[in-house]
This record gives C-alpha cells, structure tokens and sequence, in this order.
C-alpha cells in the first residue's frame, strides 16, 4: 500500500513540478494506463478520466500490493519557465521518473538538468506529435 501511494503521489506532483499553470486546460490528461499490479489487487470498476481528475475504484487484499500506473500529460500552452521543475523530484529508494517528450520541446536536456544530484529522472524518448 505505501508503494502505491508513493507512486501515486509521484504521479499527481508532476501537475505541481512545472511552472506551468493549470487554469483553462493548459495541462491534460492525455491517458492513464495501468503498468504492473499485484495479482491481489482487484480493479472494481474501470478507471475513468473527467478533465483533469482521475477516478477508480481499487481493492487491496495483503500489505505490500501495489499498483503502478503510466501516466501521459499533455502540455497545452507554451511554457517560458521551468526553473526547479524536477528539484527534489524522485529521490526515494525505488521512485523514479521518465521524461518523454515531443520534437516541439527544443530545450528537453536544460529541463531535466534542474533535478537534484540525488534525484532519479532520466530522459526517456522522442514521441510522435
């Protein structure tokens, strides 16, 4: 459970890491797709995206299931700032993040150089537009 709730969290910092404001559907969720679980872990109902809110209803049978999500974001304005944006981002044992990005993002290397010396980011692939 605490490995599922730190990988959640992880995921739902990413909205608050950029300085990037989140007002008019300036970031969405393009998708969310279940990665790995516990063979206990049961999905009671399919997952559903509103907006920008993520619902579903999970169950945990033992102590130490988990579930990891994959989670897309999709930036929809033209970020000028993204100072700090991974500082002190993923630095607990076993957490990690990976940056894919697309052909419009130009300055990806700069971006993932804000992390801290201990943090686990790593830049991940080139995507498709």
């Amino acid at each position: 459970m605490k490995k599922f709730l730190f990988r959640l969290a992880i995921l739902c910092s990413i909205f608050f890491m950029v300085n990037v404001s989140a007002e008019e559907s300036v970031i969405s969720i393009e998708s969310l797709m279940i990665e790995d679980k516990s063979d206990n872990v049961i999905l009671n109902k399919e997952m559903t995206i509103d907006g920008n809110s993520i619902k579903s209803n999970l169950s945990f049978k033992d102590k130490n299931d988990y579930i990891i999500y994959k989670l897309i974001l999709k930036n929809n304005s033209d970020p000028t700032s993204y100072n700090n944006a991974f500082n002190n981002a993923a630095t607990k044992s076993g957490s990690g993040i990976t940056v894919d990005y697309t052909s419009s993002v130009t300055n990806i290397d700069n971006i993932i150089a804000t992390k801290s010396s201990n943090s686990n980011v790593l830049k991940g692939n080139l995507m498709l537009n």
